[in-house]
């Protein structure tokens, strides 16, 4: 028989992860929207696609630490021939 555990990330996690995409979303938005003469500045379709990739990242942090995505699946194979209830060892001590 194979039991199924889902495992998720700490609840934690997704204010960690917000702390820290979120300066850097200000910090495209900022270099996008800033002057338009500066060499380094961030086209509007760059722009959005960073948005997309970093809001989608935050998503799936989101739903993984708020226990809805598992982030992985073990699968635990278990002996049917053991005893249940018992440490396994078969000798009546468990």
């Amino acid at each position: 028989m194979t039991k199924r555990l889902k495992v998720f990330l700490p609840k934690w996690t997704r204010w960690i992860v917000l702390a820290v995409l979120v300066p850097i979303w200000g910090l495209l938005l900022y270099s996008t929207f800033s002057s338009s003469d500066h060499p380094a500045r961030t086209a509007p379709l760059e722009f959005m696609f960073a948005t997309l990739v970093l809001a989608a990242v935050a998503a799936v942090i989101w739903l993984s630490a708020s226990g809805r995505l598992p982030t992985h699946v073990v699968e635990i194979e278990e002996d049917d021939d053991r005893p249940h209830g018992g440490s396994g060892r078969g000798d009546g001590r468990g």
